[in-house]
């Protein structure tokens, strides 16, 4: 889990889902939004039961999205604020395969450093 002011909270979670702009890669669909105070850097991961029926491999899958998303948290310019949305496909992927699509994602957002 990433520490309480790097985590989105619920009013912030549905202003960007309304609100963010897209960007897609083939295991991600990330919903970006700009703060204007200058919060710190805000990710938060959402896995949906059309990538597991269990819920034990959707925890599996966010925890995972989560560490390959912790090295990557100083990088970006604060003010941003994430949401990785899992697609099906993010099953092929193994955890160390994870971190390099969601930094793509991240400098196609232009959210990094």
């Amino acid at each position: 889990m990433l520490p309480r002011p790097h985590r989105i909270s619920g009013d912030l979670f549905d202003k960007i889902m309304n609100e963010g702009k897209v960007v897609h890669s083939p295991f991600f669909l990330a919903r970006v939004f700009r703060e204007k105070n200058g919060a710190p850097a805000r990710v938060a991961a959402v896995v949906s039961v059309k990538v597991g029926k269990i819920s034990a491999v959707r925890h599996l899958v966010k925890r995972r999205i989560y560490e390959a998303v912790r090295p990557l948290v100083p990088k970006m310019l604060p003010g941003n604020a994430v949401i990785l949305l899992a697609k099906p496909t993010v099953l092929k992927l193994k955890p160390l395969e994870m971190q390099p699509d969601i930094e793509a994602v991240f400098v196609k957002a232009g959210v990094l450093r």
